[in-house]
């Protein structure tokens, strides 16, 4: 049960900031809360520290358009003139969205978010839609090995055990693949993923210098789609 008031901002990590790693935006967000003067909760102990809880971590590279925070404050306080001080306080490339009071049974980020949606962007010079068509109804279908070793500590992950949902589509500036992904339990790395796709396909290059952006953090309950403030969403049809 929470005590005093969790707020959940959502924000977008992007431009020159998605290489900014996990560590340096919580630094980033912290020095920005306090520069605000919002009323920040603190831990106790030697060296107490403003109580924020970060969603999952996104790679080095990767943007993040709708990711989320939680931020514990002494006193309820006006969202939208708090949102807009911090984003006064904030590094270029990152941006408050949307902040909101949480209700007092709130479980927490880490207890909701179970997947993720990721785009991974192409120039039309790369590959048509036929070619990955075809590889990723298979892998969706978990039809062959999909098996990924990662180098250095060699643990293998099963791809297709970790991809939820996935599609390819283009338009007139470029090719886009779309996964939905596993969060936590069962959660297998973006980056083997497009290695061995990139692979299956034949592709004289690797797809790793793609742009790759997560769309959106959700729970997965019985086929829907619930984003961190409790709303029901489309699989693929937020606004980005």
């Amino acid at each position: 049960m929470k005590t005093l008031p969790w707020y959940r901002l959502e924000y977008a990590k992007k431009g020159k900031a998605r290489f900014l790693s996990h560590r340096e935006v919580m630094t980033a967000f912290q020095r920005a809360l306090r520069r605000a003067a919002l009323p920040l909760a603190y831990s106790r102990g030697f060296n107490p520290r403003p109580r924020l809880s970060f969603g999952p971590s996104l790679a080095l590279g990767v943007a993040g358009m709708k990711e989320c925070l939680d931020v514990e404050l002494n006193r309820v306080v006006e969202a939208e003139e708090s949102l807009r001080i911090l984003n006064s306080e904030l590094p270029s490339g990152l941006e408050g969205r949307r902040l909101e009071l949480l209700p007092p049974n709130d479980p927490g980020l880490g207890k909701i978010v179970n997947c993720a949606w990721y785009r991974v962007s192409l120039p039309l010079s790369s590959a048509g839609v036929d070619v990955f068509q075809p590889l990723l109804r298979e892998l969706q279908d978990s039809e062959g090995n999909w098996d990924y070793r990662k180098p250095g500590d060699g643990k293998v992950y099963d791809l297709a055990a970790g991809v939820l949902e996935c599609r390819v589509l283009a338009d007139s500036t470029g090719i886009y693949l779309d996964f939905l992904l596993k969060i936590g339990s069962g959660e297998v790395p973006l980056r083997g993923l497009l290695e061995v796709l990139g692979e299956r396909a034949g592709l004289p290059f690797s797809l790793l210098p793609a742009f790759v952006e997560r769309c959106g953090i959700y729970r997965r309950v019985e086929g829907c789609l619930v984003d961190p403030f409790g709303e029901i969403k489309a699989l693929w049809e937020e606004d980005i």
